[in-house]
């Protein structure tokens, strides 16, 4: 990987930096995209799917090619291309087509100036990967100097870009033992913080957008990191938390279904009834009726 990025800068032009300027001759003809929905739930004037979050990436195409959605333009971002994602700027990326695979490698300063990579993939066979992520740590104040110069937006010169991209991207690369990062498995202290956000209102739980940049991840990069770590989606592990939380205010016969419902946040009780019984194989009047010591019959709505 170290090889192919080197060789990547070493072959830097003008029309391989994609950061929403106009560049005609990537510039996507698609008018439709394939339904790769990983990456963010805000639909862009292409119709492709996306997010923006308050952090700048770097995004650097190691193989493959793929669609890249940067404000209200969309490239075909090729091997060898850098896309620079600016704060508060939507974006986007699907496959070209759902039988051509990509890999991209990811950089960004996070949340208390740390500097992190992190390596995705998409195939056909597999669908999105996260396949692993590195933290560096506080990056040393030239680095950020760098990184400040480098995503400032519009770009430099070439040659003074190529040198700052360098600069970067060496420092990551020298810190990496044999060219690949560390497994995902080292990030389980991560899914605790996920998981006490998402705990902290079961009646309100923050939406993924959210709870990612209060962990300085990506939406798709913190929904597919969960999953592998959990083996739930973050929608199904709230819903678990739910209904367990529920089965205590069930034991109290006082309450309606409604407004035990109401009271962990569904705003409509068959919801509520539909997701209980999925999880629990019972309707929750049953459920109350089977409970120690509950009544027979269930409270009115």
């Amino acid at each position: 990987m170290a090889t192919r990025v080197l060789e990547g800068i070493a072959r830097l032009g003008g029309a391989a930096i994609l950061w929403g300027q106009d560049v005609p001759a990537r510039r996507s003809r698609r008018g439709h995209f394939p339904k790769v929905d990983f990456y963010g739930r805000e639909t862009m004037p292409s119709g492709l799917l996306g997010h923006q979050h308050p952090r700048c990436e770097l995004a650097f195409v190691l193989s493959g090619r793929l669609n890249v959605c940067i404000q209200a333009r969309t490239y075909e971002a090729r091997q060898d291309d850098w896309m620079l994602f600016l704060p508060g700027v939507a974006h986007g990326e699907c496959c070209l087509s759902t039988k051509r695979p990509y890999e991209l490698l990811w950089l960004t300063v996070s949340r208390g100036s740390h500097l992190t990579s992190h390596l995705t993939a998409y195939s056909e066979t597999h669908g999105y990967e996260v396949l692993s992520r590195r933290d560096f740590g506080p990056a040393p104040t030239e680095l950020l100097a760098a990184w400040g110069r480098l995503t400032s937006g519009p770009w430099a010169a070439l040659d003074s870009t190529r040198c700052e991209l360098l600069r970067v991207v060496t420092f990551c690369l020298d810190r990496l033992s044999d060219h690949i990062d560390p497994p995902v498995e080292a990030l389980h202290p991560l899914i605790g913080q996920i998981k006490a956000i998402l705990l902290r209102d079961l009646t309100s739980p923050p939406s993924v957008p959210l709870v990612a940049d209060e962990v300085a991840l990506s939406p798709n990069y913190l929904s597919s990191l969960f999953h592998r770590e959990t083996g739930l989606t973050i929608r199904q592990f709230v819903d678990i938390e739910r209904v367990e939380a529920s089965k205590q205010l069930l034991a109290d016969a006082r309450r309606s279904i409604k407004q035990v419902a109401h009271a962990l946040g569904y705003a409509d009780q068959h919801h509520f009834s539909r997701v209980f019984r999925r999880l629990t194989g019972l309707p929750p009047s049953r459920y109350r009726a089977r409970a120690p010591g509950a009544r027979e019959t269930d409270t009115p709505s």
